[in-house]
């Protein structure tokens, strides 16, 4: 018997609410019924009715928890391990980084080796789809568990398309310029390819696993090489009308300072990225100055990096320290701007520059937001320094990645055909 339109209704309901609980249930693994039921606003009844389902079909797993609820012992519910599992790539200008997780985020392998990126393009990608079969084999996981992969990189993304638009970093510009990476992947590996900017994807890791728990609107702001950021607005990414918003490094410091590889000059990551640090105490070594930073790179110029720079300036090397104190003051009057514009609830400093010297740097970042922010915003921001390790850009890649299959791999098990026949309120948006 053909269905109704009443039919057709009920079906399409059905779904939207067992997408809507797989997709909370995906970004916050060991969730409880009570509080999927609170968060999509639905009784326990239809909760209890659609889990169970999804239960039958292993979508999900039911866990007893050593916590206690009035009693009784807390269920959290996850993604199934076998749905299949998903792997995130950080491409950096130093280092590769590959992570293998399953749908819940949890880290089954990972890899990290230098990218060598003055070897080019191609040797570059050939290697890390390498790196991708070994961790995988490591893992013991076969390419045919994979249901898609994540890309990581800093450069100007279109993420709609798949492009590496450019990749403003001396000497790589011409290399990386219209570059189809996501095709490229999935050229490769015939799986989907999710291709996105490497800030937004440590940013995530950020959402759900660091400093960024406790927040709803915040700006993640990622300094190393280059300087990038990713703004949430009700806990969700804000990617702008075209996808372009968190050019945070491109923000104009210095109208007359030096030239940035965006073509612009005075950009915050041409006079504060790390880049921007290590280049300034070489050339005032070069030019005389005395500092420790040069005997802790074993007297060799090009040993100079973010991280002795950083300790240097621990074992007060003046040099260090004040290369380091004018990046931050540059980073605090941008942050300040932030604060005005946006009056986020926090803004959370990551990356290389703030792993190797993030006292020093948050110090002097707080005090130029208090001078220069409007005096309500600033009394309630918090600024705070990330928590997180190097893996963070793969892990959030990955993590990125599994949300997006979410719809694929629900479409494709049909799992509505096992959800009791009810009618069911609608679900809230977002």
């Amino acid at each position: 018997m053909p269905r109704t339109g009443n039919d057709k209704e009920r079906v399409s309901s059905r779904r939207q609410t067992e997408l809507a609980v797989l997709q909370l249930i995906q970004r916050e693994p060991s969730i409880s019924r009570v509080e999927l039921a609170h968060r999509l606003g639905l009784s326990t009844a239809n909760i209890t009715g659609v889990v169970g389902a999804l239960v039958e079909k292993n979508f999900l797993v039911e866990e007893m928890s050593s916590a206690k609820v009035v009693g009784r012992r807390r269920i959290s519910l996850t993604m199934h391990p076998d749905l299949g599992n998903v792997v995130g790539v950080d491409i950096g200008t130093f280092n590769l980084r590959i992570a293998v997780t399953d749908l819940n985020g949890k880290l089954l392998g990972y890899r990290e080796e230098a990218t060598e990126m003055w070897r080019g393009r191609e040797a570059v990608l050939s290697r890390c789809f390498q790196v991708i079969d070994e961790a995988l084999a490591a893992s013991g996981i076969p390419v045919s568990k994979v249901l898609g992969i994540g890309v990581a990189f800093s450069g100007v993304i279109d993420v709609a398309e798949g492009m590496v638009l450019s990749y403003p970093r001396l000497g790589h510009a011409e290399q990386w310029k219209n570059v189809p990476l996501k095709k490229l992947v999935e050229d490769y590996f015939g799986i989907p390819c999710l291709l996105e900017d490497s800030a937004r994807a440590v940013a995530t890791t950020e959402r759900f696993l660091g400093a960024g728990q406790n927040f709803q609107d915040f700006v993640y702001v990622d300094a190393g090489m280059g300087i990038g950021a990713s703004i949430f607005i009700g806990g969700s990414i804000y990617r702008g009308f075209n996808g372009s918003a968190g050019e945070f490094g491109h923000m104009t410091v210095d109208e007359n300072g030096p030239l940035c590889l965006c073509g612009n000059n005075g950009c915050l990551e041409a006079m504060a990225s790390s880049a921007t640090i290590i280049e300034s105490v070489r050339r005032a070594i070069s030019k005389g100055v005395i500092s420790k930073t040069l005997e802790m790179a074993n007297n060799k110029m090009d040993g100079i990096s973010i991280e002795i720079i950083a300790r240097a300036a621990e074992e007060n090397d003046s040099l260090a320290y004040r290369v380091l104190s004018e990046a931050a003051s540059h980073i605090g009057a941008s942050a300040a701007d932030l604060v005005n514009l946006l009056n986020p609830e926090a803004i959370i400093f990551g990356g290389a520059l703030f792993r190797a010297a993030p006292v020093l740097l948050l110090d002097q970042i707080r005090r130029v937001v208090r001078q220069r922010a409007m005096e309500k915003s600033v009394n309630d921001v918090q600024l705070l320094t990330s928590p997180l390790g190097t893996n963070a850009g793969a892990v959030g890649a990955a993590r990125l990645t599994a949300a997006a299959m979410i719809d694929t791999i629900h479409h494709r098990r049909g799992a509505e055909a096992a959800i009791p026949t009810m009618p069911q309120p609608a679900v809230p948006a977002g």
